[in-house]
């Protein structure tokens, strides 16, 4: 048995494999935002490969290269110029520190913006900025630099509803106890909607919970609020904490045995304390048997909730579910974080932003189901056990800590820690107001600094909503 274990367990790792590299491939090359791209009217040139550089706007040069560290292109109107998004593609992920800079009324280049890495594509999410010229310098990079593609827009008044969902993983209460907090009052004017903890189901169908702290907890964000943010309870069946195994194979037991037993008793309980909508977050099917016991709780969910919100967390691969279990979820709370990379980087920009999107727009959900994940914490690139908190020594544009100390029950350790820092969250942000997805979801937020915090990163969200929504 073991070894069928294992098998099943490198057949999935193989599978997952296949999937991001096709998913990469699929990707890569697709035109994002369909507004007007402002390098139609500019002229590109670099510090050096000139001529290559010109023809990134015409599309009769695949790529500009340099091996030269500290090289630039520069984007050159042909008057003053209302802009906030930069585009960038490379084929690879050579960079390790790029430079934003616009030029002034005296001609002298300003920098603006910096950041890590391009990784195969990159939307730039600025300050509304006005300028005739544009320089993008090439700080670091491994062997040499290549791009294939610059684009320019001035991204304003997006229709679209967007929402922003955020976990809030305190115990029953706590929402209520902080109903004069000044740090969360602001940021729940930041969101549309939060999932609270403190609810979980049982082996034998019960819905398990304090119903007067919940219901305290929902009352006091409809009177901050005023009703505007909706309240969704996120509802534990994990029944084996820590067991894998244990815990999929009771869930099926549940959905088979006790399901109608707990729908009736979640019914009850989510119009008892007033709640908009339900969450799952289970941590993770992964067999075909598996995914049709959560087609089951989640099908039986939605009609037991009637007009209530559904919103589900997943990862972005190996999702299974079948097309009725899809059609009934409201939000595809998409977990695109802790899938470390090449770098150990848990949450990059391309894997877990374009390509997470990308990802489930091929599993067949609309746009208007998917919310991107935004994680407030980071991982250490040992990629062990420990999630680290975003600090102020990050400041406006960092997004890597060098040789952070931790302790475990193992022991010391020094561990680089890669997060999305607050640029990062902004760009993120942007991207998925440009793809018209539905919206975002934050991780969570004790973990992200207050408010008050200038680059707090509720407040990188926020930015991005109030440059580009036309209703933030």
């Amino acid at each position: 048995m073991k070894k069928l274990a294992v098998t099943i367990v490198a057949l999935l790792l193989i599978a997952f494999a296949l999937t991001l590299f096709a998913g990469c491939e699929k990707s890569h090359g697709i035109r994002v935002y369909e507004g007007d791209d402002l390098t139609e009217n500019a002229k590109i040139s670099a510090s050096d490969n000139n001529d290559d550089a010109g023809k990134l706007v015409d599309g009769k040069s695949k790529k500009w290269s340099s091996k030269k560290q500290g090289a630039y292109i520069d984007i050159t109107f042909a008057e003053k110029t209302a802009f906030n998004t930069i585009v960038l593609r490379e084929p690879s992920d050579s960079v390790y520190k790029f430079t934003i800079l616009i030029k002034g009324d005296d001609g002298e280049y300003e920098e603006i913006y910096t950041q890590d890495r391009i990784d195969k594509y990159r939307m730039c999410a600025i300050e509304d900025a006005v300028s005739d010229g544009i320089r993008i310098v090439f700080d670091e990079f491994d062997g040499k630099v290549q791009i294939e593609e610059i684009e320019v827009f001035n991204i304003k008044n997006m229709q679209q509803q967007f929402v922003r969902q955020g976990y809030f993983p305190y115990s029953a209460g706590e929402a209520a106890a902080r109903k004069n907090d000044a740090d969360f009052i602001s940021s729940l004017n930041v969101i549309t909607d939060i999932i609270l903890y403190g609810t979980s189901a049982t082996t034998e169908g019960e819905v398990v919970g304090d119903r007067e702290k919940i219901k305290a907890d929902i009352d006091a964000i409809k009177e901050i609020t005023g009703g505007r943010v909706k309240t969704h309870l996120e509802v534990s069946i994990a029944f084996v904490p820590g067991d894998f195994n244990g815990t999929n194979k009771a869930i099926v037991k549940f959905s088979k045995e006790k399901l109608d037993v707990y729908l009736k008793n979640l019914k009850d309980f989510v119009e008892y304390v007033g709640a908009d909508g339900v969450d799952y977050d289970w941590e993770y099917p992964q067999l075909p048997h598996e995914w049709d016991a959560y087609d089951k709780i989640l099908i039986g969910t939605k009609k037991a909730i009637g007009g209530r919100q559904l919103s589900v967390a997943l990862w972005p691969y190996g999702v299974g579910l079948s097309k009725e279990a899809k059609a009934c979820i409201d939000k595809v709370n998409a977990m695109a974080y802790d899938q470390f990379d090449e770098r150990g980087n848990h949450s990059s920009i391309y894997e877990c932003g374009l390509w997470a999107i990308d990802y489930f727009v091929g599993k067949g959900f609309a746009k208007s189901q998917i919310l991107l994940g935004l994680p407030f914490y980071g991982r250490t690139t040992d990629e062990r056990s420990y999630w680290p908190n975003y600090t102020e020594e990050y400041g406006k544009f960092g997004n890597f800590e060098k040789d952070h100390k931790y302790s475990d029950s193992e022991g010391e350790h020094i561990s680089d820690v890669y997060l999305s820092g607050y640029a990062e969250i902004r760009d993120k942000t942007a991207l998925a107001i440009a793809m018209d997805i539905s919206g975002i979801m934050i991780w969570h937020f004790g973990t992200g600094l207050d408010y008050s915090y200038e680059y707090s990163l509720i407040r990188a969200v926020e930015e991005s909503a109030v440059q580009r929504l036309a209703t933030p």
